[in-house]
């Protein structure tokens, strides 16, 4: 008997690329709230973030020059740091407290 394959639903996020080094420096630094739930900062090239000077938590993907999730840091609070030395792009997203949309995720595609 041939079992008919599963489709997984495919969550898609809406990502905005961070324009040049102070857009990567500063992030989601200047807003006043986190990106909607299907939206995300990409930082590229970046293998570190940090939340010093936020208002709100935000989840973080690292993902390597393949668009494989190499680390995901969930509600990384204000005033903390996050580091994957071998990620060559971050997406920010807002806290997901459900599930975040990478959480199943091995690989993406942009």
């Amino acid at each position: 008997m041939i079992r008919p394959r599963r489709r997984r639903a495919c969550a898609r996020l809406r990502l905005v690329r961070a324009q040049g080094a102070l857009g990567r420096l500063l992030g989601l630094l200047c807003r006043a709230r986190a990106p909607g739930p299907h939206s995300a900062l990409l930082l590229s090239p970046c293998w570190a973030v940090h939340t010093v000077g936020m208002r709100y938590s935000i989840d973080v993907a690292f993902i390597d020059q393949n668009g494989r999730v190499l680390r995901l840091a969930r509600n990384l609070r204000p005033g903390r740091y996050a580091v994957c030395v071998r990620a060559a792009a971050v997406l920010e997203m807002a806290v997901n407290t459900d599930d975040t949309p990478l959480r199943y995720r091995r690989r993406l595609h942009i």
